[in-house]
C-alpha cells in the first residue's frame, strides 16, 4: 500500500477546524519558550498537555506531530523551531586491510 502522505512544500494547505486549534496551542507555545528554541516534537507535547490543549495519549500525540509536520511543509512553523532527536549518528565503518589491522582500528 502506497504512502499517501504529502511529501515536499504545502504552500496550499488548508487545515481543518481541529488542526487549527491544535496548532494555535502549538503556536502559542512556541511563542512562549522562543528563547528555548528548538524544542523537540515531545517536548512540545507535554506542554500542550500540561496546558490542557491535548490528552496524554499515544494518538494524539502522533495526531500532533502529523499537524506540526503538515505546519511546517506549509510555512505556517519555522523549521528551525523543532529539534528533531531522532538522528543518531552512526561511525562509518573503518576498512582494514587484514587481521593484524583489524584488530588495531
Amino acid at each position: 500500500m502506497p504512502n499517501k502522505r504529502p511529501r515536499g512544500p504545502q504552500p496550499d494547505w488548508r487545515p481543518k477546524r481541529e488542526t487549527v486549534r491544535v496548532l494555535v496551542a502549538v503556536e502559542s507555545v512556541l511563542d512562549r519558550y522562543r528563547d528555548h528554541l528548538p524544542v523537540s516534537l515531545r517536548q512540545l507535547f507535554y506542554v500542550l498537555f500540561s496546558d490542557g490543549a491535548l490528552a496524554k495519549t499515544e494518538r494524539d500525540y502522533k495526531r500532533m506531530c502529523e499537524y506540526v509536520g503538515m505546519a511546517r511543509r506549509a510555512g505556517r512553523i519555522d523549521w528551525e523551531a523543532i529539534r528533531d532527536d531522532t538522528q543518531v549518528a552512526v561511525p562509518a565503518p573503518q576498512p582494514s586491510t587484514g587481521p593484524p589491522d583489524f584488530w588495531t582500528v
